[in-house]
């Protein structure tokens, strides 16, 4: 059914919008939980009469298909599991105990005083196999999009439960206390248009003003490519209402600097991540099965943090085997760095402010390791111009002092 996603430039705005549209003979359907954002079912984009509306910000057609960010799956002859893989174990330690290559078996251990506990890691994705033992419990499925489900009930295609066991699995995941919120918006047999994103990201936004009182700081992250200005509207509304948001810089190996591919640029407090591989290089794949190039996209000004994303290990969701399996990509990065700041977050009253989200970026950034990343060029010769800043986080702290934010115990 054709579809029109609208933005309202304000909310106030929207009883007059409403009018104006029922006197036409539509009827805008509200998104609860992003007040300025409404649908009209039945409309084509290229007819819609309200597109120069005086409230209108930004309209999309509903319809436009997103999908999944690409991953390149990796076949390992080595064993990097320890206590739950490299990506965790490379996190909490300034300097890389695996720098240089060396003979397998390799091991890590993971030894921490933070869990994540009292916050809230949303993922928007294929679905999450939340019976796996690796989630203990702590994640639901909350919300689907009705037409969602197609090749599996609980995930499509596996990528949502590898990323979230990697933000809060309970031995390959960063935040292992933290409770997790799978928002399923994909179909793999139809995608998911714009309108599945933005409905998702409502219902994020609902459950946490609906749950103010029990006073959880939460955490999003999203690792899917097509976005569009009505969704770029409602990721500035989530940050707007203290929701900390985490995106990948993707995986066609390129420049973004001049070239918008994500959303992640369309609002400066976002966290952009870059992936790296195990040696401290960039992540990349030169040569891949299906030919071409692989690796994480690159920017100094557009990538802000980089985290493990070649060859993580987590959850292998049951329908495809269980257990575990081996992928590469920024969306994974994207997970970890989500861990983290959930654990940056712990001992927190719930966010509620921009400046509040821009300050657990800062602190961030300025907590990442610099002097580490080493120069790696694409089969071409190009540089991958990466900022100098690996991801971090500090085990030996119980609490992370951020002046912005109010603790639950002062």
């Amino acid at each position: 059914m054709a579809e029109v996603i609208v933005v309202l430039k304000s909310p106030n705005l929207a009883k007059d919008f409403r009018a104006d549209a029922q006197a036409i003979g539509l009827e805008p359907l509200p998104f609860p939980g992003l007040p300025r954002h409404f649908r009209f079912l039945g409309v084509s984009p290229a007819e819609f009469p309200l597109a120069h509306h005086p409230a209108v910000e930004t309209w999309d057609d509903g319809e436009k298909k997103l999908t999944p960010a690409a991953t390149q799956n990796v076949t390992l002859n080595a064993d990097m599991t320890g206590t739950g893989g490299w990506a965790a174990a490379r996190c909490i330690r300034r300097r890389n105990p695996w720098a240089s290559p060396q003979i397998f078996p390799r091991t890590s251990t993971f030894d921490i005083k933070r869990t994540g506990a009292g916050v809230d890691i949303f993922i928007i994705d294929s679905g999450v196999d939340y019976l796996h033992p690796e989630f203990g419990g702590r994640v639901n499925q909350y919300w689907h999009y009705e037409t969602s489900y197609a090749t599996a009930v609980l995930d499509d295609t596996g990528h949502g439960s590898h990323c979230l066991g990697l933000a809060l699995g309970r031995t390959v995941g960063i935040a292992r206390e933290a409770r997790g919120h799978s928002m399923k918006f994909f179909n793999a047999n139809t995608g998911a248009p714009v309108s599945n994103a933005i409905a998702a990201m409502a219902a994020i936004l609902s459950q946490y003003n609906a749950q103010a009182d029990d006073d959880r700081p939460a955490v999003m992250f999203m690792s899917w490519v097509g976005f569009t200005s009505t969704i770029d509207a409602a990721v500035t509304d989530m940050i707007n209402a203290g929701i900390v948001c985490c995106y990948p810089a993707g995986n066609e190996a390129i420049d973004i600097t001049t070239s918008v591919v994500r959303p992640a640029e369309s609002d400066p407090d976002t966290i952009v991540c870059g992936g790296i591989q195990i040696y401290d290089t960039a992540y990349y794949i030169p040569n891949t099965t299906a030919g071409g190039e692989f690796g994480t996209n690159f920017s100094l000004t557009d990538v802000d943090i980089l985290a493990p994303a070649q060859a993580t290990m987590s959850v292998n969701r049951t329908s495809a085997g269980g257990g575990y399996r081996i992928d590469s990509g920024t969306s994974y990065a994207t997970a970890v760095v989500a861990g983290v700041v959930a654990c940056m977050l712990q001992g927190y009253k719930r966010l509620t402010t921009r400046a509040q989200v821009r300050a657990v970026k800062q602190r961030l950034l300025d907590n990442a390791t610099t002097g580490a990343l080493k120069p790696l060029r694409k089969k071409d010769g190009g540089l991958f111009n990466l900022p100098d800043r690996i991801l971090y986080l500090n085990p030996m702290i119980e609490f992370e002092v951020i002046p912005e934010l109010v603790p639950r115990n002062p």
